[in-house]
């Protein structure tokens, strides 16, 4: 059995899956610390669903880009786990994992998720969508990699239709929309949030390739754009 975390943002969650079937899945939106609702919300879902923590046989985790915070308390509880159990631990774009959910509601062929970076700044990227495979959700073949950049300099990606998710819409859809015009397509609401299934189905893909990361050396996935850096120098 494969559990996944998701903590890159305000929404947190924890899914299984098994055999490529999603056994449970439980996302919460926490207004307090990802750290003060993830254990409760794992323990939870085991027993919910009748498993205990041994059937675990891989670890998945968000890596990022994201939320500083959460994403180390993901990442910080996904290592524990796996380095506990002795099991395989795989790093997922958190970026990749809203896109996959987000082209699950779409017959567009382009995705691009929008992480606000604040100051004008986001946190994306461009995936094109592919066929459906044998775990329910399409192939993602990357077309931009994930980039911290202003909100400006995502503009000349977007060449034909493109359904656009994340948190990042809040701020930024106006532009998007009156520069876009009918390239601009905003995702529903479910699609708008990020989930732990699908970084659960993307760690199984990634398993079922034989990829898998050095616990060690795994690491949250924190993008900056050189004005981010130099503002961080001065405040």
């Amino acid at each position: 059995m494969l559990m996944a975390i998701e903590c890159s943002g305000i929404c947190g969650g924890v899914a299984l899956l098994e055999e490529e079937r999603l056994v449970g899945c439980v996302n919460f939106t926490s207004s307090t610390l990802h750290s003060q609702r993830l254990l409760p919300s794992l323990e939870w879902l085991l027993a919910r669903t009748g498993r205990r923590i041994q059937d675990v046989r891989a670890v998945g985790v968000s890596k990022g880009p994201g939320s500083f915070t959460g994403l180390r308390v993901g990442m910080s509880m996904a290592k524990g786990i796996a380095l506990a159990q002795g099991i395989p631990i795989v790093g997922i774009c958190s970026l990749e994992a809203l896109a996959l959910r987000a082209a699950a509601y779409t017959r567009l062929k382009l995705v691009c998720p929008i992480l606000d970076a604040r100051q004008g700044y986001v946190y994306a990227a461009l995936y094109r969508i592919g066929n459906l495979l044998e775990d329910g959700f399409p192939q993602m073949e990357v077309v931009h990699e994930p980039a911290a950049l202003h909100i400006e300099e995502l503009l000349p990606w977007i060449q034909e239709p493109t359904l656009f998710t994340g948190d990042g819409l809040a701020a930024h859809s106006d532009v998007l929309a009156t520069t876009l015009g009918d390239h601009f397509h905003r995702a529903n609401a479910v699609g708008l949030v990020p989930s732990a299934e699908q970084v659960a189905v993307l760690a199984a893909r990634r398993l079922r390739r034989g990829e898998t990361d050095n616990i060690h050396t795994l690491e949250p996935f924190y993008l900056r754009h050189g004005y981010m850096e130099k503002s961080a120098k001065h405040s």
